[in-house]
């Protein structure tokens, strides 16, 4: 009898190491693949596309750089209320983070200065997601799921993406519909000063969307890591026939569209110029949907076919 209750216990005992064992799981980042025994429930976020990340999927950090900025460049989804920020996305507060007492802390591209001083705080998860040796588009998309497996949304994430593409389809049914099948050509571009101009392109998100609502390029481009090129406002005169939608914000909106170069540009003197409010054009996977959604919405302002 005594024996049969021993293993009896030990029965129990190895059935609590195997659930243990199958909540563990794997995360993949930029640095490779790590295992994880439970959902981060203290995050810490030190840039804008991880932030947004967090925020469609309804979780609220403990830390985030610069939410102010967030707040000008990013917008959607809404910054919750009541965030502790941490510093600025390349000088984040490390005796802050520290007092935080994060279980993750999810970096991205251009900051790998702290990433030695942050592992000594909590795990550090860095997606290193926008580069010249890969597609940009995929490699966002990848990145929000594996930061959404990290603090148990997997689930929800992908539910997000079938969502996402299922709106981008009914958003390219209407421009379909509206330009009788024949959607113009499309450059997004942010001004830089009232002489220069950053043209989204090959490998951007921008275009990743773009190309998803059956849009084609209206500036040829080459691959670059941030999918953006720096150019002359004077090459813009190079679109004939295409439409320019221009990223707000920009100081000096007013000075550019009064000067004597721009209204001589040919797709303005065809009232082929349209502004959207700001989209985050290096962000996570709600950016992506949000450049679609705001593309779209601007083309609608156009006559149709």
């Amino acid at each position: 009898m005594m024996i049969l209750k021993r293993v009896a216990r030990l029965a129990l005992f190895v059935g609590s190491l195997t659930t243990f064992t199958a909540q563990a799981f794997v995360v993949t980042d930029s640095n490779g693949s790590h295992e994880w025994q439970q959902p981060a429930k203290r995050v810490v976020v030190l840039n804008w596309s991880a932030a947004e990340a967090m925020f469609v999927l309804g979780v609220k950090p403990v830390g985030v750089a610069d939410p102010e900025g967030y707040d000008t460049w990013v917008k959607v989804p809404k910054v919750p209320d009541n965030l502790t920020n941490v510093g600025m996305r390349g000088e984040p507060n490390l005796e802050q983070i520290h007092q935080l007492k994060p279980d993750v802390i999810i970096s991205g591209s251009g900051q790998p200065a702290a990433y030695d001083s942050l592992t000594q705080i909590a795990p550090v998860l860095s997606f290193d997601t926008f580069r010249d040796d890969h597609e940009n588009g995929p490699a966002v998309d990848e990145a929000f799921l594996n930061m959404a497996k990290v603090v148990g949304k997997e689930a929800e994430a992908k539910q997000y993406l079938a969502q996402r593409t299922q709106k981008i389809a009914q958003w390219r049914e209407a421009l379909n519909k509206h330009f009788n099948h024949q959607i113009p050509n499309v450059a997004m571009v942010h001004f830089a000063d009232i002489s220069h101009v950053a043209a989204y392109g090959n490998n951007s998100t921008v275009e990743y969307a773009l190309s998803q609502l059956g849009i084609e390029p209206a500036l040829p481009s080459k691959k670059t890591a941030w999918g953006e090129t720096n150019l002359p406002l004077q090459s813009l005169a190079a679109i004939k026939d295409g439409v320019v939608i221009y990223i707000r914000p920009f100081a000096q909106e007013k000075k550019l569209l009064s000067s004597p170069l721009w209204k001589h540009l040919p797709f303005v003197r065809q009232g082929h110029f349209l502004t959207v409010e700001p989209c985050w054009t290096y962000g996570s996977a709600a950016s992506i949907e949000h450049i679609a959604q705001a593309a779209t919405e601007a083309l609608l302002t156009l006559p149709a076919k």
